[in-house]
């Protein structure tokens, strides 16, 4: 009796926490002629957290730019901008601000930093598309001639499948995700 409650314990943990399972993040670079320069393979056992932008900022450190999330129900077609040092003079010498442009359902469609002289970073404002999942499939860095573009293609179950990294349109980076079943 007592090995049967654990059993369906086990599977109600199981069912309640998500799916637990290995992947690998395969990250494959490419030079200015197209050609592979690099490929390497980063293995997780037993991923259980959501793989999402996010998960792949963490573990690859790219994309390096992102909101802290995609959705905010407080702002409906809003412009926010957040001073890092409310307090502070408002410059953009030693001070510096996030804006983020909401869409009618809460999402951002717009995210920039002002810059900052004193840190050395360097000014950036990134255009956010969806599907009509309302993933997102596209982040465009609007801030430079460079043509920055990241593409992000989801598989039929709504995951994350690969992120295609552009610039001035040619592709330098693909990360493709397998997913152990």
């Amino acid at each position: 009796m007592r090995n049967n409650i654990l059993i369906i314990l086990f599977f109600i943990a199981q069912c309640s926490f998500g799916q637990v399972r290995d992947i690998d993040l395969i990250t494959i670079e490419y030079d200015e002629t197209g050609k592979i320069s690099r490929e390497s393979v980063k293995h997780f056992d037993s991923v259980a957290e959501r793989l999402d932008l996010h998960f792949v900022k963490k573990h690859l450190y790219v994309p390096y730019n992102l909101p802290d999330s995609f959705e905010n129900r407080s702002f409906k077609n809003d412009t926010v901008v957040i001073w890092h040092k409310e307090s502070a003079k408002k410059d953009f010498v030693e001070n510096w601000t996030n804006t983020y442009i909401y869409d009618s359902l809460s999402r951002v469609t717009s995210f920039a930093f002002s810059g900052c002289l004193v840190c050395s970073s360097l000014p950036f404002t990134f255009k956010v598309s969806y599907n009509k999942e309302g993933q997102v499939i596209q982040l465009e860095d609007t801030s430079d001639e460079n043509r920055n573009v990241l593409d992000v293609s989801y598989n039929d179950f709504g995951e994350i499948e690969q992120l295609k990294f552009y610039r001035f349109d040619k592709l330098i980076r693909l990360i493709k995700i397998n997913y152990g079943r």
